[in-house]
């Protein structure tokens, strides 16, 4: 009898033991999660805050404005800031975690709150925190929830052109840099509503392409104007794309842009190529004698790049001639019918210089070649705005280069194309690099010669886009940018027109 007293008195002290530490474990938990609330709490207010701070300071960087800066600089210790109480959250609802056995709210919790972390750090354009992140939500999410809020379909509502057939294809970004746009099964009509995942799209409406980064949850309008495209040109619609650059800012001030962030375009017309020389002596011809040699493309002198100059007929009858210097100092001349020969190079050694990127003219100069265009032919015709070029260049979203986010020796005519030799380096005939070629079907917007653009940004004036064969592949990056003089003739700076469409009744940008 006292034995077995003796085993209850011991049974007894033993579940009482146990229910002290369930007790105590249970105040840990709950002391852990208030320990988790407030740090939360301000996160999330931050957050909230930095919706208006953000938008004001793209609005400051738009406007080019002195206090863009600052207001960035502000903006981006507050993302530091709102992480950082995720993260102290996230260690007080690991914890409780740890003390609970892993119970499924308190990891639901725990997931949402990387969930939030997650959106944070895509808004600030951090996309390898972001995917971090989301691969948290997957291991704290006990029924999907949280991943199926994270994939939110959104709806794209296809009203124009009817009857168009409409094939979609997903952009997949591979490791080593490249894009391919990959067919989904799936064709439609117009109008038709499509259902996507978030991500990046190439929607072929008809014959246009319409590139489109898809926002988890959002219902967007997509309407192509029905208009005449000249041959020569592509139709870009109206539309959204992320304009500038998502990298440090170190490196965004290095390439004078701005913050990468969604801006709109109505639609335009732009060139598949750069202007040939061909098409420059066309428009000298419709020129007076004393206009003509104002507007004739030029650069003497050596320089590192090169020189140009072209020499117009000196008799009724003759030929135009090409004077060209390369990068190593080396002259030659060629007459209309003779090719340039770059004797440096493996390939690409003897073109025809005609169909080189006309270069040589300053910013007036190709105005002037753009309003002659749109006198004759080409109603409407100007140099692109920043926007439409940039928005031509990368389609929609934040790649580096239109193809993708690598640039590799012949995906364009950059310094390593023909090995950095001095007498490899120079122009390329337009369409030469096809593997380069952007969403909307528009060749060599990386590299080859830059090109004159309106600014979007601050004052007007002009800027140059696209990088020359004398600029590395991080040069030749879409986002970059740069504001030379007006009257600035180059070897390496040429011409692209775009063109205004009257936008069609009811469009939305």
């Amino acid at each position: 009898a006292a034995a077995a007293a003796a085993v209850v008195l011991l049974l007894g002290t033993g579940a009482a033991v146990r229910a002290v530490t369930v007790r105590q474990r249970e105040r840990a938990i709950d002391d852990q999660q208030a320990t988790s609330r407030a740090p939360l709490e301000q996160a999330r207010k931050k957050v909230e805050q930095l919706g208006t701070a953000r938008a004001e300071a793209y609005r400051l960087f738009d406007r080019g404005s002195d206090a863009a800066e600052p207001a960035w600089k502000a903006v981006r210790a507050a993302e530091h800031e709102a992480d950082a109480l995720y993260g102290r959250a996230a260690v007080a609802m690991e914890s409780a975690i740890a003390l609970g056995g892993g119970r499924d709210p308190l990891r639901r919790e725990l997931g949402q709150v990387f969930l939030e972390r997650a959106l944070l750090a895509e808004q600030a354009h951090h996309l390898e925190f972001r995917d971090f992140f989301v691969d948290q939500v997957r291991l704290n999410d006990p029924d999907g929830a949280l991943e199926r809020a994270w994939n939110r379909p959104a709806t794209v509502e296809v009203k124009e052109p009817r009857g168009a057939p409409i094939h979609t294809a997903r952009y997949e970004r591979h490791p080593d840099g490249s894009f391919a746009a990959v067919p989904l099964p799936r064709s439609e009509v117009a109008p038709a509503t499509l259902v996507l995942p978030p991500g990046s799209y190439l929607l072929t409406v008809g014959q246009t392409a319409y590139p489109i980064l898809l926002a988890r949850g959002e219902v967007r309008p997509v309407e192509v104007p029905q208009v005449q495209v000249p041959e020569s040109f592509v139709l870009v619609p109206g539309g959204t794309f992320l304009f500038g650059n998502g990298d440090e800012d170190a490196v965004r001030s290095f390439l004078t842009t701005v913050p990468i962030h969604a801006v709109q375009t109505g639609p335009y017309l732009i060139a598949k190529r750069e202007t040939t020389y061909a098409e420059w002596i066309e428009y000298l011809g419709h020129l007076s004698p004393a206009e003509l040699p104002e507007r004739l493309p030029h650069l003497t002198g050596s320089t590192m790049f090169g020189a140009v100059k072209l020499v117009p007929p000196a008799a009724p009858g003759e030929r135009w001639t090409l004077a060209f210097q390369d990068g190593s100092g080396r002259s030659q001349r060629a007459r209309e019918g003779e090719d340039i020969v770059l004797s440096g190079r493996d390939r690409r050694v003897s073109q025809d210089w005609r169909r080189f990127p006309v270069a040589g003219v300053s910013f007036e100069d190709a105005r002037a070649y753009a309003r002659w265009r749109s006198e004759h032919g080409l109603p409407g015709a100007r140099l692109c705005t920043e926007y439409e070029w940039e928005r031509a260049a990368r389609g929609a979203d934040d790649r580096k280069y239109p193809h993708g986010d690598r640039l590799l020796p012949d995906d364009e005519n950059f310094d390593e194309t023909y090995g950095k030799k001095p007498d490899a380096f120079g122009p390329d005939m337009v369409g030469s690099h096809p593997a380069s070629r952007s969403p909307f079907g528009v060749d060599d917007l990386a590299g080859n010669i830059y090109e004159w653009t309106e600014s979007s940004i601050g004052q007007p004036g002009p800027v140059i886009r696209g990088g020359g064969y004398y600029d590395a592949a991080f040069v030749a990056s879409t986002e970059n940018r740069f504001r030379p003089e007006p009257t600035l003739h180059d070897p390496t700076i040429g011409v692209r027109l775009c063109a205004s469409i009257p936008p069609s009744p009811g469009s939305h940008p």
